[in-house]
């Protein structure tokens, strides 16, 4: 029963090795990334709030807000260490520093690349909390 729970996680964007869970499908060129198995429960809850984190920092690169950009970032950045998303972790911090510097240019860039990398999440951290869901995993 195990090796079908681990084949179809692994069908759906997602593998477990020693409580760690792979996430797939984020970005060919992006370093593979790990979350704790034992967080997947709380995907569903974590998505929300990373849509309403998306939003804000949509705002706030749109109406040049620079205090609101780094709030947000610093979240994000928050939110990525708790799920052990180095990635999101990493370019959220980068982000924030652009924004603690008042660097338009570079919040505009930087922020354009956090959140497709964010989006990126939403939908692998859906399909990787499914594949648990149908698996031994959930129960």
């Amino acid at each position: 029963e195990g090796d079908d729970a681990s084949a179809s996680a692994t069908e759906n964007g997602a593998s477990e090795t020693e409580g760690r869970t792979r996430l797939s499908g984020l970005s060919p060129d992006a370093p593979a990334e790990y979350m704790d198995s034992s967080m997947l429960a709380l995907v569903p809850g974590f998505l929300e709030v990373l849509q309403e984190t998306i939003l804000d920092l949509a705002k706030g690169v749109n109406t040049r807000n620079a205090e609101l950009v780094r709030e947000v970032s610093s979240r994000m950045r928050g939110q990525g260490k708790t799920f052990g998303l180095s990635n999101l972790e990493r370019m959220a911090s980068c982000v924030e520093r652009a924004a603690e510097a008042g660097d338009q240019e570079a919040i505009g860039d930087l922020a354009e690349e956090l959140l497709n990398l964010s989006n990126r999440y939403l939908t692998t951290l859906r399909l990787t909390h499914q594949a648990w869901e149908n698996s031994a995993g959930a129960n």
